[in-house]
């Protein structure tokens, strides 16, 4: 479809359409061709994944190297889909222009690219924010009691048992300062912002070559 959808331009006019169908019907085959299985094992990988976090039976927010297990697969996953939607769009960009099913099609395997590196670890996401949120509000609940009798025993004038007091609130204090800090990505952060800067780098670069072409003569 994509094929047919093509320009003349790019054909070498109406009457070379065939001989262009005829050279490259085989790629397009092929290339269709291992696309399904490529399919097929993407998701079966992903799956298991989602499904291994899914099923854990305890998430420590403390220890990140299980947090992080199979962060690289996804991104290598995400990033297979996304390189080859820009790689064919940028060599073939004339191939591209105008050619609306090709260009749902690569817009399609963009968005695989990206549902392929967030999708299967969402789940860990949520959970690592509702243990945060929990661990939190524990320390939080800590911090009050511990402020409450440290008020009291201030009030009392033993100020002995104040001292030691204020040294258990300086220690929640510091503990309440590292559960702010912990992430809740499932991701090491210099691969999070290599998926990025992979995904947006291409389209910085196009937007300032087409600003570059209107400033100048």
């Amino acid at each position: 479809m994509a094929l047919a959808a093509s320009p003349d331009s790019m054909l070498g006019g109406p009457e070379g359409r065939g001989a262009v169908f005829i050279a490259y019907a085989p790629a397009f085959i092929l290339g269709s061709g291992l696309l399904a299985p490529a399919l097929v094992i993407t998701l079966r990988w992903l799956g298991l994944v989602a499904r291994i976090h899914r099923e854990a039976a305890a998430i420590d927010p403390f220890d990140r190297a299980p947090i992080y297990a199979f962060s690289r697969l996804t991104v290598l996953a995400g990033l297979s889909y996304v390189v080859a939607a820009y790689y064919s769009f940028t060599v073939n960009g004339a191939f591209q222009a105008g050619n609306v099913p090709s260009l749902a099609f690569l817009a399609t395997a963009t968005l695989f690219g990206i549902a392929a590196f967030v999708a299967p670890r969402w789940g860990v996401h949520d959970r690592l924010v509702r243990i945060k949120d929990g661990l939190l509000l524990e320390v939080e609940r800590q911090v009050s009691g511990v402020a409450a009798e440290l008020y009291g025993r201030i009030d009392a004038g033993d100020f002995e048992s104040a001292s030691a007091l204020n040294d258990t609130l300086t220690g929640l204090n510091t503990l309440r300062d590292r559960v702010t800090n912990l992430p809740t990505w499932p991701w090491p952060p210099q691969l999070f912002r290599g998926f990025v800067s992979a995904l947006l780098l291409p389209i910085v670069v196009f937007v300032a070559s087409r600003r570059l072409e209107t400033l100048l003569p």
